[in-house]
């Protein structure tokens, strides 16, 4: 079971990937602490500089190691099976695309 954010604010993946469901962009990987696997929130913010991604819910994700897809997509077929997606209702998606999705968008006269 998954903890409230006011108790678990912050949590350390390794092995994760970023999938899009008809929701949004999550975040799939394994937790550090117990290895278990973790499908996120919606994403509302990913920063590779600083190595996080920020939830809906407002938890805080620290990315360790490279993305692994074959890691997110084990993920991916849990929660597939959990919520009655089917494949045509989830994608792994590359990390490069949904930065620029999350991206600052130009403000300005020539806007």
């Amino acid at each position: 079971m998954v903890k409230p954010v006011g108790d678990e604010p912050e949590v350390t993946v390794f092995a994760w990937g970023i999938v899009l469901d008809p929701l949004g962009y999550r975040l799939a990987g394994y937790r550090v602490d117990d290895q278990r696997g973790r499908i996120t929130s919606p994403l509302v913010e990913l920063d590779m500089t600083a190595r996080t991604a920020v939830t809906e819910s407002g938890r805080v994700y620290t990315l360790r190691g490279d993305p692994d897809p074959d890691a997110a997509a084990e993920i991916a077929k849990a929660h597939m099976r959990r919520a009655g997606l089917t494949a045509a209702d989830v994608a792994l998606v590359d990390v490069e695309d949904v930065v620029l999705a999350f991206a600052p968008k130009p403000t300005g006269p020539w806007n």
